[in-house]
């Protein structure tokens, strides 16, 4: 029953975030979700990283091992276990500023929405801020984008086809 989500609709980072993460047929709890691990090019998602263990420890397990993406649990097949520096933490992303060339910013990357059966990032969360949320509701990017050092940048190359308020809580395509 747990795995009725997977590559069916895609999934939310907030929404897998302290989430236990099991091991099946054992039933053993390996620990629980505190981030998505991300490629270096930051458009796929190539892990979950659990929090568990003795001694506590942070360990990235592989997307694919991940045979179920419940909404009370995430379940393992196995425990295959990616290098702690394969992944960025996507938590690192949180709060930077996305930028549209020519240098429009749409907003601050909230959330991180993707596809569990091929890790393909399909979304992300943009925040205006505390009140602007609140009044406007949150933006949602359908686009990729690419990582810089300081800001993210929306791709394509393009102005957005919803901008300004009018954008909170809509979604904006990149054309």
């Amino acid at each position: 029953m747990l795995s009725r989500r997977r590559g069916r609709s895609p999934l939310q980072r907030s929404a897998i975030l302290g989430l236990p993460v099991i091991l099946a047929p054992a039933g053993r709890r390996l620990g629980q979700a505190c981030d998505l691990a991300l490629s270096p090019a930051g458009g796929a998602v190539l892990g979950v990283v659990v929090e568990g263990g003795w001694p506590r420890s942070r360990r990235i397990l592989d997307r694919r091992a991940v045979a179920g993406w419940g909404p009370d649990a995430l379940v393992a097949a196995a425990e295959q276990w990616l290098a702690p520096e394969a992944g960025l933490p996507a938590a690192a992303l949180a709060g930077k500023p996305v930028l549209a060339p020519p240098g429009r910013e749409l907003g601050q990357l909230d959330d991180l929405e993707f596809d569990p059966a091929s890790g393909t990032l399909t979304a992300v969360g943009l925040s205006a801020g505390l009140v602007a949320d609140l009044l406007h509701g949150k933006s949602r990017l359908a686009s990729g984008l690419r990582l810089g050092e300081a800001v993210l940048w929306a791709e394509p190359a393009a102005e957005p086809a919803v901008t300004g308020h009018e954008a909170r809580g809509a979604e904006i395509e990149l054309s």
